[in-house]
């Protein structure tokens, strides 16, 4: 059987007049009997590639849950990633570093 492919995706992850560098491409073919699937993500210096092939139901679901694992980890870190950011904004350091001192009576 030859192989078919659904998808080859690779997009970079940030705009092209970024200083920052990164891709991201997703992959996903059957051939014989088995689904080739894996995930890549590059930065600057790093590279990760997941493997989500499966050759029956029970892997297909297994790697199905390790895709929702994944998501759901970068949502709420996205999620956090704000409000991060509003606790560490200047005003906020402002306020933070304000309070310390007169906890300590240092005014």
């Amino acid at each position: 059987m030859k192989e078919k492919k659904f998808l080859s995706i690779r997009k970079w992850l940030n705009p092209k007049d970024s200083a920052d560098s990164g891709m991201v491409q997703a992959f996903v073919a059957s051939s014989y009997g088995c689904v080739d699937s894996s995930l890549t993500i590059w930065d600057c210096s790093r590279k990760i590639t997941l493997d989500f092939s499966f050759y029956d139901e029970k892997s297909a679901a297994q790697r199905a849950q390790k895709l929702d694992l994944l998501i759901d980890a970068m949502q709420q870190m996205k999620a956090k990633m704000g409000v991060a950011f509003e606790e560490c904004s200047p005003e906020k350091q402002q306020d933070l570093v304000c309070h310390i001192l007169d906890d300590e009576g240092l005014e």
